[in-house]
């Protein structure tokens, strides 16, 4: 998902199917905000040296390299690049 910030009215058209993949580049050192861009399919990650999603209902956080269809996590590169994220078809 995305937070977008306009200043006046906009239409946005969104794509409900999604997208097979997402290259993201990633700042050395920092956890960023990654999620799978396939409203279908498991999508796998890569690149990335630590991904972790949040369980709310038994407020845990679990790694993982896995993302189900709109599931959200934080990505970290130690050594920054780009962290990779792949929906199988």
């Amino acid at each position: 998902g995305y937070w977008a910030f306009f200043s006046t009215s906009v239409t946005v058209s969104l794509n409900g199917a999604g997208s097979a993949s997402a290259a993201i580049p990633a700042a050395a050192g920092q956890y960023m905000m990654i999620g799978n861009p396939s409203a279908t399919s498991p999508a796998t990650v890569s690149g990335a040296d630590s991904v972790v999603t949040f369980n709310p209902t038994t407020n845990n956080y679990t790694s993982t390299t896995t993302l189900q269809p709109g599931q959200g996590a934080w990505a970290l590169s130690n050594a920054g690049g780009t962290i990779t994220i792949s929906a199988a078809r």
